[in-house]
C-alpha cells in the first residue's frame, strides 16, 4: 500500500510539500511553500508524523475492526446529516473509500 512508507517512520522531520506532491505532483512552488508554512520544524510535525501509523492498512491491523464497525454504523444506522471533507485525490481517504456510506461521493443518499 502506498501509505506504508518506512522512510516516513524513520523521519519525524517530514517534507510536507513532498508528501502532498505524492498525490498532487503538479502543485506550484508557491503552493508547496504554503503546505510547508505551518510546519517550520520537526516540533510542529508530530501529528503528521504519527497519523499514518494510526490508519489501519491491513484487515487485522489495530483499529481495523473498529473502523469496520464504524463504516457499518455510518452505512446502515445513521440517518442524520453530516459533512466530511476528504480530497477525492487523497490516496488514503479519497474517492472510493467511503462508497458504502450514505451521502458519500458516489453513494446514493438514504431517504
Amino acid at each position: 500500500m502506498r501509505w506504508e512508507c518506512p522512510v516516513h517512520n524513520a523521519n519525524p522531520n517530514l517534507d510536507i510539500a513532498a508528501l502532498v506532491r505524492r498525490s498532487e505532483p503538479y502543485i506550484s512552488e508557491a503552493e508547496a511553500a504554503a503546505y510547508n508554512a505551518p510546519f517550520p520544524d520537526a516540533s510542529y510535525k508530530a501529528g503528521v508524523w504519527r497519523f499514518p501509523n494510526l490508519v489501519p492498512s491491513k484487515p487485522d491491523a489495530p483499529g481495523a475492526e473498529t473502523s469496520r464497525r464504524a463504516l457499518a454504523w455510518w452505512s446502515k444506522e445513521w440517518n442524520g446529516q453530516s459533512f466530511m471533507a476528504v480530497g477525492a485525490k487523497d490516496p488514503i481517504l479519497g474517492r472510493g473509500r467511503w462508497s458504502g456510506c450514505a451521502g458519500a461521493s458516489g453513494a446514493a443518499p438514504r431517504r
